[in-house]
C-alpha cells in the first residue's frame, strides 16, 4: 500500500472512533454543549438631559428591532392622510398633564399608553399616577447606581422597560391616591392597584422603523410610546406654540425624551421657513396643556430620531387581590443569552409561599418574532425537569417584550413545594433568545438555569456564570383559577372585514357564545350570529378556539365588539368591548375573501 493509501486508511479509521463517541440524543459528559454566551450590552446614557424631558435607553442593543410589519398582512395597509385617537372611535387619549422639571417623561408615556391602551378595550378613561411609577419601580426602591457611586434618582431618567415589572408584578394606582410631585420623593406604597400588565411589545430598538410600518402599528393598537431628540436650540422649548411643524434632524441615534404619538396628518402647520402644509405625526407631550397645540406638537417623520424605542402595551388584567407573580428577574429584562443559535432553553424553579393555582407563564422575548413553547413541570434535580403538569406550545409572538400564556386549565400548586417553568425560545435570527436580569439581587443556585439544547445534563445554573443572571422567566397564580375562564378575545382589521378571534381556558358549564358590534361605545349593540355558536368543549376543563368573520363594516369605520358567554343555567357574562377600525380603502392588491365563518369558527386545541 502506497503512502497516500496508508494515510487514506488512518484518515477513515479515526473518523469511525470519532462518530462512535458521539451520542444518538442529548450531550453526554464526554462532549460538551455548544457554548453559552452573553449578548453586548451598551453603556448606558450618564449625562443630563434638557428640562422637561428625561428618557434613558436600556441597556441592550436593540438595534435588530427595526419594526417589523403586522402581521398577516400580505400589502401595506392603504391607510388615510389624517388619523387621530383623540377623536376615533370617541377619543381614546387621556388629558395631557406636566411634568415639570423632574426627568420624569418615561413614566408619563409609559403611563398615557397604559390609560389609552385600556380605553382601546372599552375601558373606562383612568387616571394613573405616574409619581406611583417613578418612585415604586424597582430602580428607584433599590437605589440603583450608574456610574457605580452615582445614585440614580426617580427624576434622572428612565424607560418604559424598567416599569414593565411594576406593572406587571403590581399594577397601576391611581392619581388620586398618588398625586404627581415634580421631585424625587418616597414611594407611597399604599395605594390599591387597578390593573396589571400582561403583555408588552417593543416595535422598534435603536433603530428608525419605516412610516408606514409604525402607522400601521398606531392605527391597529391605538396610540404608541416613542422616544426623540428634544433640542432646545431647534425651537423645542417654552416658545412652541403649535403655530409651525418641527423638521430637524437629531444626531445618530441619540434619544433624550419620550412621547405619545396619537396619529398622524397631511395638513400640519408648515415647516420652520415653509409656506404649504406639513406632513407629520401628532404627539402628546408632557408639558402642560397650555404648551404647544393645547399640550401637543406636530413633527414630520423621522425628525429628531423620533421613532426609536417605540413599544405599546398589548395586554393587561384588572388587578387580582388573591393572585401573585413569582419571578427573580428584579429589574426585568437587561441582558441576553444564547447559543449562537435563534434557539436556546431557560428555567426558573420557585417555591410557593401559600397553595393556589399557576394560572400564566411570564416571559420576555427579545426577537422581532418569536416562538416559545412552554412547560411547567414538578421536579427539577438539577440535571432535567420531571413530571410534567402543564404545557402550551407553539406560541407566536410578533415584536420582542413581555408576554404570558396561560395554562389551561390553571395547575394547583402546593405551599412549600417547588414547581418549574421551562420555555424553549427560537427566534426568527437573533442568536441570544434568553433574557435576563444582571442588576437585581442574583437568586442563589438551584434556581435559574439556561440550556442550549433542553437535554438531560445540559442545564447551565447562571448563579455561577459571569455575569451572574436571573432568568427572565415568571409564573403568575391566582386563588380564583375558575375566573379565567376566557384567555382571548381580539378583533382584527383585515381588508374589507374584521376578523373576530377568541379562545376559552375552560368550558367546564359553557353552553355557547353570542357576538354583538356596535358603531359607538355607547351605542346600540346589534347581534350578529342568528343561532348561539355552540361549545366545542362543553363539561370539561379544557378550551377551544374561534373565529368570526364580519364582513358587513364599511370602509374607515370604528366598531366595537362584545362576547357574550352563556352558561348551561342560561347566564351570562360579558366581554369586551374591543375596538377595530377598517382600513380606509382596500389593500393595494387583492386578496382571497375567507368562506363564510360558520364552517370553520370553532377547533378544538
Amino acid at each position: 500500500m502506497n503512502p497516500r493509501s496508508q494515510a487514506r486508511v488512518a484518515a477513515l479509521i479515526l473518523a469511525c472512533i470519532l462518530l462512535s463517541l458521539v451520542p444518538t440524543s442529548g450531550w453526554s459528559q464526554e462532549l460538551a454543549p455548544p457554548s453559552l454566551g452573553e449578548a453586548p450590552r451598551l453603556a448606558l446614557q450618564a449625562e443630563g438631559f434638557p428640562p422637561g424631558t428625561g428618557f434613558r435607553p436600556p441597556p441592550m442593543d436593540l438595534s435588530h428591532l427595526t419594526g417589523l410589519p403586522l402581521p398577516g398582512e400580505e400589502a401595506p395597509l392603504q391607510l388615510p392622510a389624517v388619523w387621530d385617537w383623540r377623536t376615533q372611535g370617541g377619543g381614546r387619549v387621556t388629558p395631557v398633564k406636566n411634568q415639570g422639571a423632574c426627568g420624569s417623561c418615561y413614566a408619563f408615556a409609559a403611563v398615557a399608553n397604559f390609560e389609552s391602551k385600556l380605553m382601546m378595550d372599552g375601558a373606562s378613561a383612568q387616571d394613573f399616577s405616574e409619581n406611583n411609577a417613578k418612585e415604586c419601580n424597582w430602580r428607584e426602591l433599590n437605589n440603583y447606581q450608574y456610574p457605580i457611586g452615582v445614585p440614580w434618582g426617580s427624576c434622572d431618567g428612565g424607560n418604559y422597560q424598567m416599569l414593565v415589572t411594576l406593572f406587571s408584578a403590581r399594577g397601576t394606582v391611581t392619581e388620586a391616591c398618588d398625586p404627581y410631585v415634580a421631585s424625587d420623593v418616597a414611594c407611597n406604597s399604599s395605594c390599591p392597584p387597578q390593573a396589571t400588565l400582561r403583555d408588552w411589545r417593543i416595535i422598534s430598538g435603536n433603530a428608525m422603523p419605516a412610516t408606514n410600518t409604525l402607522k400601521q402599528y398606531i392605527y391597529t393598537y391605538g396610540p404608541i410610546y416613542t422616544a426623540m431628540y428634544v433640542d432646545p436650540n431647534q425651537g423645542f422649548n417654552s416658545s412652541y406654540d403649535g403655530s409651525w411643524t418641527f423638521n430637524y434632524a437629531g444626531p445618530g441615534t441619540s434619544t433624550n425624551h419620550a412621547v405619545l404619538i396619537v396619529g398622524w396628518s397631511n395638513a400640519l402647520p408648515p415647516v420652520p421657513g415653509g409656506s404649504g402644509p406639513a406632513d407629520g405625526w401628532i404627539v402628546k407631550n408632557s408639558w402642560g396643556s397650555n404648551w404647544g397645540a393645547n399640550g401637543y406638537f406636530y413633527i414630520t417623520y423621522g425628525a429628531a430620531n423620533i421613532g426609536l424605542y417605540s413599544s405599546y402595551s398589548h395586554g393587561w388584567q384588572p388587578y387580582d387581590a388573591g393572585g401573585n407573580l413569582l419571578y427573580y428577574d428584579d429589574d426585568g429584562w437587561t441582558t441576553s443569552w444564547g447559543c449562537a443559535s435563534p434557539t436556546a432553553w431557560g428555567l426558573t424553579r420557585f417555591i410557593p409561599p401559600s397553595a393556589t393555582y399557576a394560572t400564566h407563564i411570564e416571559f420576555w422575548t427579545t426577537d422581532s418574532q418569536t416562538t416559545a413553547d412552554v412547560y411547567l413541570y414538578d421536579n427539577f434535580d438539577g440535571r432535567s425537569p420531571s413530571t410534567l403538569l402543564a404545557s402550551a406550545l407553539g406560541n407566536g409572538f410578533q415584536g420582542a417584550g413581555y408576554h404570558s400564556v396561560a395554562l389551561n386549565p390553571p395547575v394547583p400548586l402546593t405551599a412549600g413545594n417547588d414547581v418549574v417553568a421551562v420555555v424553549k425560545f427560537t427566534n426568527s435570527s437573533f442568536n441570544y433568545p434568553i433574557a435576563g436580569d444582571v442588576n437585581g439581587p442574583i437568586q442563589s443556585g438551584g434556581y435559574t438555569y439556561m440550556s442550549c439544547s433542553g437535554a438531560s445534563g445540559s442545564w447551565i445554573d447562571m448563579s455561577t456564570r459571569s455575569p451572574r443572571t436571573d432568568v427572565a422567566i415568571r409564573v403568575r397564580t391566582s386563588n380564583l383559577p375558575t375566573a379565567v375562564t376566557l384567555s382571548r378575545f381580539e378583533a382584527i382589521p383585515q381588508a374589507d372585514a374584521i376578523l373576530l378571534e377568541w379562545e376559552s381556558a375552560a368550558e367546564l358549564d359553557t353552553l355557547g357564545y353570542h357576538l354583538y358590534r356596535a358603531e359607538e361605545l355607547t351605542g346600540p349593540r346589534r347581534r350578529l350570529n342568528d343561532l348561539l355558536i355552540p361549545a366545542q368543549a362543553p363539561g370539561t376543563s379544557g378550551g377551544a378556539s374561534y373565529r368570526w368573520l364580519d364582513q358587513e363594516v364599511r370602509p374607515g369605520e370604528t366598531y366595537d365588539y362584545w362576547l357574550e358567554e352563556v352558561d348551561m343555567a342560561g347566564r351570562s357574562s360579558l366581554h369586551g368591548p374591543v375596538p377595530a377600525t377598517v382600513s380606509a380603502r382596500p389593500r393595494l392588491i387583492p386578496i382571497r375573501r375567507r368562506p363564510a365563518p360558520q364552517p370553520e369558527w370553532a377547533f378544538r386545541r
